[in-house]
């Protein structure tokens, strides 16, 4: 599993990833990729003790890790068909982003 910080033609960001698949990413892009790469070591950093929070999207069921001043760091990429499953994946991004190569 990696972080990758890049600009892919709309700005800098980064995005979380793991054989291919796109698992988290901040939902923004940032003025520059110094801003980008402190995001994602932000989050890499706070993930575990982020409050994981399940909503609907007009897609399905999302997760967004949130810090406790309401401050949304990230967002599933992708819409899961119940609520269950974008819990579950949260708590996979909780745990496994700790351990992930990158900024």
């Amino acid at each position: 599993m990696k972080f990758e910080v890049a600009d892919r033609g709309q700005g800098p960001s980064w995005w979380r990833s793991e054989n291919g698949e796109l698992l988290a990413w901040p939902g923004r892009y940032f003025a520059s990729m110094a801003f980008a790469e402190r995001e994602a070591a932000a989050f890499k950093a706070a993930a575990a003790n982020a409050t994981f929070e399940i909503f609907r999207s007009s897609e399905g069921w999302r997760w967004r890790a949130v810090q406790p001043v309401d401050y949304c760091m990230a967002y599933s990429p992708g819409a899961f068909t119940r609520p269950a499953q974008a819990r579950k994946a949260g708590r996979e991004i909780r745990h496994k982003v700790q351990h992930a190569v990158g900024p």
